[in-house]
């Protein structure tokens, strides 16, 4: 008899999750549920030998179980931040075993398994149900067994019919009959009151089924809850007429595609699968796919040169090692028609001599191509040499698709776009294959942009923007060595000082970097509760600002603990660190400019990051002077949008207060203030002002008013009067952010001020806190990432238009040049007026412009 297995992925995965302890990559991606559903679905296709297969997923959307009951699964904890990436993953991994993955809007991974089934019973397959779900035992048969996972992924039980019906009384097909008498916990279905699991089998045994006891039992519990009883046995009860168009033909089980899977499993590092699937390298062959030719001599070059000046388009890669771009060693250059790939090595040519024969190539009018090209373009830029006519950028592109993905590598387009893994070990196959998808999918990619939207966006924005932050890169800016090290000598001072009236206050030494030490002097040495309703004994940051807002006599120290922690990440990160960074040609740092990292637009810095150096703080000022200018006839300009998001928030919502505060250049903060505490904006306090700035930027962020409380230190019943307070003054304001939330939760994504799209999930989630998190991006990315869109857009437009002064960093909503101070009025006037006109709102956008010879001393201009 032939057997079909069917997965309940979701069930599976979640007893994976919570069986097996945490495990991830080296690069930090969360593993162990992977990797639990994957030795479980092996042990399964060993021991049953199915013939056909399938895996079914819950989708993020209500069924029709939420739409008719809204208290359905209500209380069930959001799925955890480490399951949720792997799920997908988990997909990936089922099909490239051969199996099929079905999910289906409106409908749980149970009714797809429950129509599958009934449909294979009727065509006389042996059925097997693998989940954790107690509901999924309605489904047992003659035919269809039930093998259902008690603890963990190894303890298991099969239920057959009889089985059912032995260890609860009645026939399988009554089990949602009994869930709707008795209740189900695990989905908050609460049942009827006073009937428990003895009572609720009685009286099916004597009456049937629901429909018996309503209309023969004289039960007044009954009668009172019929309308509550058949909705719950509506809930309760498993669709086995799901409007599923699949024959179970197409769930045959198909051979693993080895080389999808080997790519998977390398990448979690499931090395000990790699042998137990028949995947290791001698066994698995890869095919190559696209042709290349090892330029080995001169004529080599020539001819190379003369077809590439033929193609229509050229692909472009620096194969180099994996170090920062301005610190990465060449090691050669892949050069792509659409035919061929030709590989200049550094170890037969030296990199000039490579560059100087394919500079006119580079430089000609054929289109190029490739994925990371600013990586390219800084590799290329900091030899001399340069990349004109850049045409696409495939990882420029899948990140505007989708701003949510995890990772827009190669390789993971390859596996997207082509199900294919690129090889391993031969960095000449390997390159060649990039080049060879780079190629392939470059059309489907642009299609989608142009369907999308979104096609404006990258060719005047982002695309011209690869270029500007590569010339930002190659520039670098210089660092004094001598004013980090004398900072290095204070801060030093300052920990250690902190560090002993820590001990003299506590009365003892101890390691304050180590959580287990610190936790034992605050809880069993000074005898503090820890805070919250799990008490739980944490150091985290959240834990001991609670616990210095609770008061008490080691209130001060506590706050001296983080002040210490502060103190000693910014010496790490920077005051020490630095100085490493600087580069021995230079004499700069060459931060790098990550450009499809952020869900929102914004770019973001690494090697070092920047942008994590406090503005205000009077350490970050400190570090902060250690950037200064080249020549000494130099000078800085910082450009610095004022208020952007807030000015964006206007102009979205169209709130006249707001409006005519900006276009009379009031300060908004005391304009709030005064709007919140019905006072003249004259008679504003400094703590009314603070209050204000924190909840105009509070609202841009979604901030609630547990929020807005722990932020203000004051309770959640007065932080919900400054909000009401604030949305009846500022009424657009919270008509335009309800529309907002609306429109997401039709359309699954948000929009900029330039069409830059951000699909958000949650809105409709049942679980409250993933809601509240999915409704705080959908408020918050309009603004941040317009306020994005804006500065690339004033970025590229004034790395074309200036002449004296060369960007050098983008921090936020700052921009900071370097360049001859005699050609300063001219430049400064220049730099304003892009700026300011970058985008027409509704309100002018404004610009600060400070001056000096370093970052950390800069005056007002003029």
């Amino acid at each position: 008899m032939k057997r079909l297995l069917l997965i309940d992925g979701h069930s599976l995965l979640y007893r994976a999750f919570y069986a097996l302890p945490p495990l991830g990559t080296r690069d930090g991606f969360p593993s162990n549920a992977v990797y639990g559903f994957l030795r479980m679905l092996i042990k399964l296709l060993k021991e049953y030998k199915p013939n056909y297969g399938a895996v079914a997923f819950d989708t993020p959307k209500p069924t029709f179980r939420h739409r008719e009951f809204k208290e359905y699964k209500i209380k069930r904890p959001e799925m955890p931040d480490k399951l949720r990436p792997q799920i997908e993953v988990a997909k990936e991994i089922i099909r490239a075993m051969g199996i099929k993955t079905i999910e289906m809007e409106g409908f749980e991974a149970d009714d797809i398994i429950g129509t599958i089934s009934l449909k294979a019973e009727g065509e006389g397959l042996e059925v097997f149900i693998v989940s954790g779900d107690r509901d999924a035992l309605q489904l047992a048969s003659d035919r269809t067994k039930i093998i259902r996972t008690i603890k963990g992924i190894s303890d298991i039980e099969i239920y057959d019919r009889n089985r059912v019906i032995q260890e609860y009384g009645v026939d399988p097909s009554k089990i949602p009959h009994l869930i709707a008498l008795k209740g189900d916990q695990s989905d908050d279905i609460p049942g009827i009151p006073s009937i428990g699991m003895k009572r609720a089998q009685s009286l099916l045994n004597r009456y049937g089924d629901i429909d018996g006891i309503i209309s023969r039992s004289d039960l007044k519990i009954i009668k009172e809850n019929e309308e509550k009883l058949r909705l719950y046995l509506s809930i309760a009860t498993i669709k086995r007429d799901a409007p599923i168009d699949i024959k179970i033909e197409n769930l045959k089980i198909l051979p693993p595609r080895k080389e999808i899977l080997f790519g998977l499993l390398k990448r979690l590092e499931f090395h000990s699968f790699l042998k137990e699937l028949g995947l290791t390298k001698e066994e698995i062959k890869i095919e190559e796919r696209f042709p290349h030719t090892i330029i080995e001599s001169e004529r080599e070059i020539r001819e190379a040169l003369t077809k590439l000046s033929k193609a229509r388009e050229i692909y472009i890669n620096v194969m180099s090692t994996d170090h920062p771009p301005m610190w990465a060693s060449i090691r050669g250059f892949c050069l792509a028609s659409e035919e061929r790939a030709f590989i200049f090595l550094t170890h037969r040519f030296s990199t000039f001599e490579i560059l100087n024969n394919i500079h006119y190539i580079l430089t000609s009018h054929i289109p190029k191509i490739g994925h990371d090209l600013k990586r390219n373009l800084v590799l290329i830029k900091r030899e001399g040499f340069n990349i004109k006519n850049i045409d696409f950028d495939v990882s420029l592109a899948s990140y505007l698709l989708d701003s949510t993905k995890s990772s827009h590598t190669i390789e993971a387009l390859a596996l997207s776009h082509l199900e294919k893994y690129l090889p391993e070990g031969n960095e000449i196959v390997r390159a060649a294959e990039e080049a060879g998808t780079c190629l392939s999918i470059r059309k489907e990619l642009q299609e989608e942009l142009e369907k999308e939207g979104l096609w404006t966006l990258f060719k005047e924005v982002e695309l011209p923007l690869t270029n500007v932050l590569a010339e930002m890169e190659v520039e670098g800016i210089r660092l004094d060595e001598r004013e980090l090290s004398a900072l290095e000598i204070e801060i030093e001072r300052e920990i250690e000082r902190i560090e002993n009236e820590i001990f003299l206050t506590v009365g003892k030494r101890f390691n304050i970097n180590s959580p287990k030490q610190l936790s034992e002097v605050l809880y069993d040495h000074l005898g503090l509760s820890p805070p919250g309703k799990r008490k739980k004994r944490s150091t985290d940051a959240q834990t001991l600002t609670e616990l210095i807002r609770a008061g008490g006599p080691y209130k001060e120290v506590i706050e001296k603990i983080l002040l210490y922690r502060g103190l000693m990440k910014l010496k790490s990160s920077y005051i020490s660190n630095l100085p490493k960074l600087i580069h021995p040609k230079t004499r700069c740092i060459h931060t790098v400019f990550n450009q499809t990292i952020t869900a929102t637009g914004r770019l973001s810095s690494s090697d070092p990051n920047l942008q994590n150096i406090p503005i205000r703080s009077p350490i970050g000022k400190a570090i902060r002077k250690a950037f200064t200018v080249k020549k000494e006839e130099n000078i800085l300009i910082s450009a610095d949008y004022s208020q952007i998001e807030l000015r964006i928030l206007a102009h979205f919502s169209g709130e006249p207060r707001l409006l005519e505060a900006f276009e009379r250049d009031i300060d908004i903060h005391a304009r709030t203030a005064a709007e919140i505490f019905g006072v003249d904006e004259k008679n504003v306090t400094p703590e009314q002002r603070r209050i204000a700035k924190v909840i105009n930027f509070g609202i841009i962020y979604g901030m609630s008013p547990h929020g807005l409380a722990q932020e203000l230190g004051i309770s959640r019943s007065e932080a919900e009067s400054y909000i009401k307070r604030y949305f009846s003054r500022y009424p657009r304001v919270k008509e335009y952010i309800e529309s907002l939330i609306s429109e997401t939760r039709e359309k699954g994504y948000v929009k900029t001020i330039l069409g830059r799209k951000r699909k958000i999930e949650g809105l409709n989630s049942r679980y409250k806190k993933l809601r509240e998190q999915a409704e705080r991006y959908a408020i918050n990315t309009p603004m941040q990432g317009s306020a994005a869109d804006i500065i690339k857009l004033a970025m590229v437009k004034l790395h074309s238009e200036l002449k004296s002064f060369k960007m050098l960093l983008q921090i936020h909503d700052e921009l900071l040049f370097e360049g001859p101070e005699d050609k300063l009025s001219d430049e400064v006037e220049k730099i304003k007026s892009i700026m300011t006109n970058a985008v027409r709102l509704s309100v002018p956008l404004k610009v600060s412009i400070k001056i000096g010879k370093n970052w950390g001393n800069m005056v007002n201009y003029p």
